[in-house]
């Protein structure tokens, strides 16, 4: 662990962040890869959103929740670093997104509002991917109150996100009746796409972090959590992709795959993430080199490039080579990230002062 300007900063947590959107890109060109096996393994790392948001867990605990006990902790600051993260790259992507492809009004309203996700029309808008980012916001939003529960109740874990998809299921039958644009269509929306049913994965994410930080760091490091972790998590999609058929074209789609996709494959995902913070192993080295940082700060920008509209202008302008379009759109990434977004951050964050 390392610590600049008086924040804990954990150098392969950085460096995870593009492996994690290197495995939604996987994803999406998975259709590319002729052999078999390997199409269904590729095809379940749509699986690599539920690694943003464990860390999104697992890092706001370690940050934030000792500074919430002391009364130091900041929810105003706090969100305002977060929407000056996500917000300002996403509208401008979609504002590119807008003028290469008009879709409707209400799409772009909506995108703009950050409220797609919650409409199965809407859910893929514009710019496709981005439906994981209300999720992130919500969970961002309900910071005080999960800080709460964590400090006031002993099994906040089990009941706090019971609570999240109680609320949602209650809203969900609310508008059953309403044919409102597929607005929480229904249940299986309701568990992939919106934060009522991803609230188990920031959840376990803390939970991991709060058995870490509790003195419990010697006994979890016995068993090798960073292999372990590993090792687990690529076990895991495996055995979503065997949930494969013609009719479940992803193993989340399947009832036990939802529960291996929400509990068990973000446990995996936090052992590995203490392994990579605990243990010095050749992994965690490489993700802590300074090109791997660059490209974990980078890793939102590649994530809302690697699809879509640079994606097919690299394609079909530059190289139809996957490596190329790999490449290119790395480059793309950290250019965007180091003059766009990081200047646009900073002069946000600015007017704070």
């Amino acid at each position: 662990m390392q610590k600049l300007e008086n924040k804990i900063f954990f150098p392969a947590l950085a460096g995870i962040r593009i492996i994690a959107a290197w495995i939604i890109f996987l994803h999406h060109i998975s259709n590319e890869v002729k052999i078999g096996w390997l199409n269904s393994f590729f095809r379940e790392f749509y699986v690599g959103v539920g690694i943003f948001f464990t860390i999104s867990g697992f890092l706001t605990y370690i940050l934030y929740f000792n500074k919430y006990e002391e009364g130091q902790f900041s929810f105003k600051k706090f969100l305002q670093n977060r929407l000056a993260r996500l917000i300002p790259l996403y509208w401008i992507m979609l504002i590119i997104a807008a003028v290469w492809q008009w879709e409707s009004l209400k799409s772009f309203t909506l995108s703009i509002l950050l409220l797609q996700s919650y409409f199965e029309e809407f859910k893929f808008s514009y710019v496709a991917q981005a439906w994981t980012i209300p999720v992130q916001l919500m969970f961002y939003v309900s910071v005080p109150l999960f800080f709460l529960w964590v400090k006031k109740y002993k099994y906040w874990f089990v009941f706090w996100p019971l609570l999240v998809l109680l609320i949602g299921v209650g809203l969900m039958f609310s508008f059953s009746s309403i044919s409102f644009y597929g607005f929480l269509a229904d249940l299986d929306f309701l568990m992939i796409y919106t934060f009522f049913g991803r609230v188990f994965e920031f959840t376990i994410g803390a939970l991991v972090a709060q058995i870490w930080c509790n003195r419990n760091s010697d006994k979890i490091l016995k068993f090798k959590p960073t292999i372990t972790g590993g090792v687990s998590y690529l076990f895991l999609i495996f055995i979503l992709s065997s949930f494969q058929n013609p009719e479940i074209f992803y193993g989340i789609n399947h009832p036990v795959g939802l529960i291996l996709n929400h509990i068990l494959l973000p446990f995996s995902i936090g052992l590995f993430l203490i392994g990579l913070c605990s243990e010095r192993t050749y992994f965690s080295k490489f993700l802590s080199m300074p090109p791997m940082i660059i490209l974990g700060n980078a890793a939102y920008a590649f994530y809302l490039i690697h699809v879509g509209y640079f994606y097919e202008f690299i394609y079909f302008q530059i190289s139809s080579n996957l490596l190329i379009r790999f490449i290119n759109l790395n480059i793309l990434a950290v250019l965007i990230y180091k003059f766009l977004e990081l200047p646009i951050q900073r002069a946000l964050l600015s007017f704070r002062k």
